[in-house]
């Protein structure tokens, strides 16, 4: 079963929003999704009405997790939302590296970084439509890509 591990900073808007977008877009019996956050403490719930810009009443129960090496193990994609994470996790994770993808690199012609709401003035409900469309256009890449991962790891 492949499993994709979904990345931002504190795991509580950018990376639940694409996993409850991916767990909507994928069999439960044949995928695992997860998020977590690189600088993330468990417990806290997703950015309030994230669920209602997104559509996906399943976010309310998400509380964030904070990134544990064995997610990394474990993970045949991971999906960072910037630049400087998939950098991050490449110098103390490398053999982790060749599974760490930006989520614009699913779809997007040039890759760029998604911007964290909570640190500039990004409107919310503008990245929640961005990040859905990425995750939409993306998703025969991320399925290839994790399923070919899944594959090889277990030879």
């Amino acid at each position: 079963m492949p499993n994709i591990l979904v990345l931002c900073r504190a795991n509580q808007f950018r990376s639940p929003l694409v996993e409850y977008a991916l767990r909507a877009r994928l069999d439960p019996a044949e995928w695992q999704v997860t998020s977590a956050g690189m600088w993330a403490v468990d417990g806290f719930p997703a950015t309030r009405r994230l669920e209602t810009w997104s559509g996906l009443p399943e976010i309310a129960a998400h509380r964030s997790l904070a990134l544990k090496a064995e997610m990394l193990d474990r993970a045949d994609l991971v999906l960072v939302m910037e630049s400087g994470q998939k950098e991050a996790l490449a110098l103390e994770f490398p053999d982790a590296a060749g599974r760490v993808y930006l989520l614009s690199e699913m779809s997007a012609r040039l890759p760029y970084d998604i911007p964290d709401p909570a640190l500039g003035d990004e409107n919310p409900q503008r990245l929640v439509e961005e990040i859905l469309g990425l995750v939409e256009s993306g998703l025969p890449r991320i399925v290839e890509l994790a399923g070919v991962n899944a594959q090889n790891r277990a030879v």
